[in-house]
């Protein structure tokens, strides 16, 4: 199943709204997608979810966090 959970965050944000979502819903297994732009957002703040990403991915093999992001406008 395919559920996509709009925040309308900046990156950081983007990948700490889906933590609480994964522990809020009890999910333990599955792929989760933090999809955002790259805008203007400072090096260390839009590297910082793949750096998260990577940490959170040697938790639990069964659930994989990973970032995908576009120059600008991911939504349209």
């Amino acid at each position: 199943m395919i559920k996509i959970e709009p925040c309308a965050a900046e990156t950081m944000r983007v990948i700490g709204m889906a933590e609480r979502y994964v522990r809020k819903n009890g999910i333990d297994r599955g792929q989760i997608w933090c999809v955002y732009d790259k805008d203007s957002f400072p090096a260390k703040d839009f590297n910082g979810v793949a750096e998260r990403v990577d940490k959170l991915n040697l938790d639990n093999p069964n659930l994989q966090y990973h970032a995908a992001w576009s120059n600008e406008c991911i939504e349209l």
